[in-house]
């Protein structure tokens, strides 16, 4: 299959080598598996994203939204505004204040003198057996009164239906609600890019969206993995079902989807993602490509603890990708001889740009789909390399990184 049956080709006995090994049947075959994997998986994660709960509109729980905030004196103002601002009032609003030593705890305490439903918790011990992060969270959950937890970070700008938008697909067996947050620059319009920050920021934004349709399409089918701390909220009783963090506090990271499988294996509470672009919180992406790199080997550390069904599945999926972009390099390579690398390849673009497609009339996202084939190799490249990263590094929340 894919064999080019010639008598009159010339090469190179290096080629003629090359070519007897790479465009054997078994060879063939062994790659079309990884495009069928990852032909599957697409599928599948498209079938999820027709699947939806429905919303209810006539329930107003009081809803605690929390952010955890260290150092982040240049953007808690803006977030506490869009807070104040909501239009579900049946709200308070929990800072965790997290060991901050510029001037974030002078600045949300003057918010709180100013609206009653915010309130600051302030952090000054480092934890000893909870990471930074999850025992902020944690500290601020207990203080919240709440029924339903929402969470978001000091650098994000949920619009003024958020709330609203959330708490409406909290249907009684929905414990768990999922909603997107995109990379926009102008949360931030202040911050200045470099010609090269902005090129990365186009990759960032086009991985993001691609990361939320698969959360979509992975809820859709009742195996959620993934979603991002930016944009989620759960009812206080799954946070008390499952124990809190405490099964999960060996992870840096994890304090959203690693919460979420634990969520899907110990409870049977529903999952329900919001494609409603009013519960979108655009955030700021990272500021150079050392910050990107630091912040994804954090979040791909999550990876070391999930549970074994979901690392296989994830890890045959990046396989899938790198090895159909090594099997178009060597259709380059070979002189147009190894053809199966080129079905390989265009079979993922359409895949990619299907599915995309799917997700930006449902989701409305905003990824050109003119761009899927360049970022596409940089997603491929992205996973192989950066991912790896994250199983043998170490980490903290909010590390003090110089540009």
């Amino acid at each position: 299959m894919f064999a080019r049956q010639t008598t009159n080709h010339v090469a190179s006995p290096a080629i003629n080598s090359d070519y007897a090994f790479v465009d054997s049947h078994a060879v063939n075959m062994f790659l079309l598996s990884f495009v069928f994997y990852y032909a599957a998986a697409h599928v599948l994660l498209l079938i999820g994203m027709r699947r939806r709960y429905p919303v209810q509109s006539n329930a107003h729980p009081t809803i605690s939204v929390i952010v955890a905030a260290r150092n982040e004196a240049s953007n808690i103002s803006r977030v506490l505004d869009a807070l104040i601002d909501q239009s579900y009032r049946n709200i308070e609003i929990l800072v965790a204040n997290d060991r901050s030593t510029d001037a974030t705890g002078d600045i949300t305490a003057s918010y709180a003198k100013k609206d009653a439903r915010i309130r600051v918790i302030n952090i000054r011990d480092e934890p000893a057996d909870l990471p930074a992060k999850k025992n902020a969270l944690t500290q601020a959950i207990r203080a919240s009164q709440g029924e339903i937890l929402c969470f978001t970070d000091a650098d994000c700008l949920p619009g003024p239906r958020w709330v609203e938008t959330i708490s409406a697909y909290f249907v009684p067996e929905v414990g768990y609600v999922v909603g997107m947050s995109p990379y926009e620059l102008d949360v931030l319009p202040s911050l200045k890019y470099s010609a090269l920050d902005a090129l990365m920021h186009r990759f960032v934004a086009y991985e993001e969206n691609k990361s939320s349709a698969m959360s979509a399409g992975s809820i859709g089918i009742g195996f959620p993995w993934l979603c991002t701390g930016r944009n989620q909220a759960y009812r206080r009783k799954v946070f008390d079902e499952v124990g809190g963090f405490e099964q999960i506090k060996h992870s840096i990271s994890g304090d959203d989807d690693l919460f979420l499988q634990l969520v899907r294996r110990r409870t049977t509470w529903k999952v329900s993602y919001v494609y409603d672009r009013a519960a979108a919180i655009p955030t700021v992406p990272p500021k150079t490509f050392r910050h990107f790199v630091n912040q994804r080997k954090r979040h791909f550390s999550a990876g070391k603890h999930y549970d074994h069904a979901t690392q296989t599945l994830l890890f045959l999926y990046h396989v899938s990708n790198t090895a159909i972009l090594i099997a178009f390099a060597i259709f380059i390579l070979s002189g147009f001889i190894f053809r199966a690398g080129l079905f390989a390849i265009i079979l993922k673009l359409v895949i990619d740009t299907v599915f995309l497609s799917s997700a930006r009339s449902r989701m409305m996202i905003s990824t050109s789909l003119l761009n899927v084939p360049y970022m596409e190799i940089w997603y491929c490249l992205y996973n192989a390399v950066i991912g790896p990263l994250g199983f043998i590094s170490t980490f903290e929340w909010k590390p003090d990184l110089k540009r």
